[in-house]
């Protein structure tokens, strides 16, 4: 009986993906949180909806629109990380989402993804930098920069572009 719930979600969100592509984002954001709602323990439906909704929002020219779709991305990314509280990649995301307009708020899933995440791999410590340095704690920044750097070699030699500060990118078959 469990699988029913799972196998809708799974229908119901590829729906929801079909209709973004026609360009029915609110039949989408209403398909992915049905979704959502019907596998609360999930995470990958409220995180594939974020990121989702994050293409979207980048893709429109009107301000108001690309903001009102970046917070109902930031929605979702809360209800992943609600459905998964210890998982480093949708901490990161949501600190990745919250960092332009919500820098406070931003800084908690930093701080998480710093202590949960494999830092060989990831620029955690770079996002926390970034967080600090916009609130004027440049102390702060400084250190999270030099963290990133010794756990991070090569982030020493990179070019800081915006790939950098971008959601990781999750693969899902829904």
């Amino acid at each position: 009986m469990i699988w029913l719930p799972i196998d809708a979600a799974t229908a119901i969100s590829a729906k929801a993906t079909r209709q973004a592509i026609a360009g029915d984002f609110a039949g989408a954001d209403r398909s992915w949180s049905l979704a959502a709602q019907l596998v609360p323990w999930d995470p990958i439906y409220p995180a594939a909806a974020g990121q989702k909704l994050i293409q979207i929002a980048a893709t429109t020219d009107n301000p108001e629109n690309e903001l009102a779709i970046e917070n109902e991305a930031i929605e979702h990314y809360r209800k992943a990380v609600k459905a998964a509280p210890y998982d480093a990649f949708f901490q990161h995301n949501l600190a990745v989402i919250l960092l332009p307009h919500h820098l406070e708020e931003a800084l908690v899933p930093a701080t998480r993804s710093v202590n949960l995440e494999n830092r060989d791999t990831s620029y955690t410590y770079y996002i926390l930098g970034l967080g600090y340095l916009n609130g004027g704690e440049i102390e702060k920044a400084i250190d999270s920069f030099v963290l990133q750097g010794i756990n991070t070699p090569k982030f020493r030699s990179e070019e800081h572009t915006s790939e950098l500060q971008s959601p990781y990118v999750i693969s899902y078959a829904v």
